[in-house]
């Protein structure tokens, strides 16, 4: 049955280990440091070192859980009610399994002969998402993606070359100039994406930024009146990654019609508002865009890599498509039993893709939209609970600005510290400090050449008594720190 890899009885020793080892790790969340120390990683990688791979086992299914739980206990604690780092958290712990019945199916989205009932899902799980974010039903549509680098890559593609099509068969070295506006805050893969579209990193005109760190748009007008390029797109950030601020969507939006641009937003992180009925209203004017990039896997709790690339016309994607013999073309896409076997794989910049739509599929039919609404909530009001109590005292640390999101920013009080490289080496000590001692993890940030320390509130076995903690820690730091160098 299993060939030279195992029997069915290891299978389900090895079955029983694995759910062992993730089960304790769910029930042991929140205990231990959230960072490994340099001599704990160093002693584990001592242990799996290896200059080359054994020609015959060397790792026994006996030993198997104690190997596992110390590849755990080494990684960053990203479940941890005191991690509040980066744009990553634990996940629904009932996905952990549904991962693993995804990889037993290895279904290939490539092509609907490859994964049947996996297309059909997927095209279910999108369908639901354009009507949630205000798309035409009738035209729009969209894929997953390994994440929002491809997703934001395939925008600027679709802008690209909807603009210029003849410029697929032809190469871009004939083409007009063309300039991409957007917040100076762009996360970097827009610039990564222009890099390798080769319209180069030149071609991104940055625009500043507001008080709140959302584009401003005078600036925006402005610059696109002073260009002398083509404006190829604008985009719409919907959480920057820095501040978690929403740009004015709506007022984009409008630009971009009147300029003949592409409007392509940037929601990888903000996009899962559009679950909230509480919050979507932040969102107001994402319905206008002409390209989403959405990333479930950052604020709804699922796995890696769970990602979209929306568009507000399906047939647009024909841009990516390219034949090959051994793919095969159905004319009508529909069969004589009425089952739509178009492929997707044809409409992505990818080819072999996992079946993530599953997780989603899954979780939503298994508990329903609404938890992932409380939870957007509850973290919302955790930041707002933070930042006051930050706000509430005199304190080193200073909030940067009112958080949109579920993301705070803290600066040093430059009446306490007024030298901008003392602030930088005491904002970078007081991270180390904090990683070091294992009790919390935030992440530190640069915001308009302010050196910032930033808590990304994601976990929901996160509670305010967990934040005021990690404050407190780095207010300690901090304060000794000085008062030494007096």
């Amino acid at each position: 049955m299993f060939g030279e890899f195992g029997t069915e009885e290891d299978l389900r020793k090895v079955a029983d280990t694995i759910y062992s080892i993730i089960t304790n790790h769910y029930a042991q969340l929140s205990q231990g440091d959230v960072f490994p120390s340099d001599e704990e990683l160093i002693r584990t990688m001592t242990e799996v070192h290896s200059t080359s791979f054994p020609d015959e086992p060397s790792l026994s299914i006996d030993n198997l859980g104690d190997w596992l739980w110390q590849i755990r206990k080494r990684s960053l604690a990203v479940w941890h009610s005191r991690y509040v780092g980066h744009m990553d958290s634990g996940i629904i712990p009932e996905l952990s399994f549904v991962d693993a019945f995804i990889s037993a199916l290895n279904q290939n989205l490539l092509a609907w002969e490859l994964s049947p009932i996996a297309t059909y899902i997927e095209k279910q799980v999108i369908k639901w998402f354009v009507g949630r974010f205000g798309l035409p039903q009738d035209t729009a549509g969209g894929t997953f993606v390994s994440g929002g680098t491809v997703a934001n890559l395939t925008g600027l593609f679709l802008a690209l070359y909807k603009r210029f099509p003849n410029a697929i068969r032809e190469g871009i070295r004939n083409l007009a100039p063309t300039a991409i506006f957007a917040t100076q805050e762009i996360h970097y893969s827009i610039v990564k994406s222009a890099s390798i579209l080769g319209l180069g990193t030149d071609s991104i005109v940055s625009i500043p930024t507001t008080d709140s760190g959302t584009i401003d748009l005078n600036e925006l007008e402005k610059a696109i009146d002073e260009s002398d390029r083509i404006p190829l797109a604008i985009i719409g950030v919907a959480g920057v990654t820095n501040s978690g601020a929403i740009d004015p969507l709506s007022e984009i939006g409008r630009i971009a019609k009147k300029e003949k641009a592409w409007f392509h937003v940037d929601a990888a992180y903000g996009g899962a508002l559009i679950l909230s009925e509480e919050h979507k209203n932040k969102l107001k004017g994402i319905e206008q865009a002409n390209s989403i990039t959405f990333d479930p896997h950052k604020w709804l709790w699922f796995p890696k890599s769970t990602a979209m690339i929306i568009v507000r016309d399906q047939a647009d994607l024909q841009l990516l498509d390219h034949q090959a013999s051994y793919m095969p073309v159905h004319p009508s896409n529909v069969s004589e039993t009425g089952i739509d076997k178009k492929s997707l794989g044809k409409q992505t910049i990818q080819g072999s893709r996992r079946f993530d739509a599953f997780r989603i599929w899954y979780a939503f039919q298994r508990f329903g939209v609404t938890p992932f609404a409380q939870g957007i909530t509850r973290t919302i009001e955790l930041a707002q609970q933070i930042s006051l109590y930050v706000s509430q005292d005199k304190r080193i640390l200073q909030l940067l600005f009112e958080p949109e999101t579920n993301i705070v920013c803290f600066k040093i009080n430059s009446s306490i510290v007024s030298s901008l490289k003392q602030r930088e080496r005491l904002t970078k000590l007081a991270h180390e400090r904090l990683e070091a001692s294992g009790k919390g993890w935030v992440s530190r940030t640069i915001i308009k050449n302010e050196p910032v320390l930033r808590m990304v509130i994601l976990n929901l076995n996160t509670r305010l008594d967990d934040l005021k903690k990690i404050v407190d820690s780095l207010e300690n730091f901090l304060s000794a720190e000085i008062e030494r160098r007096q």
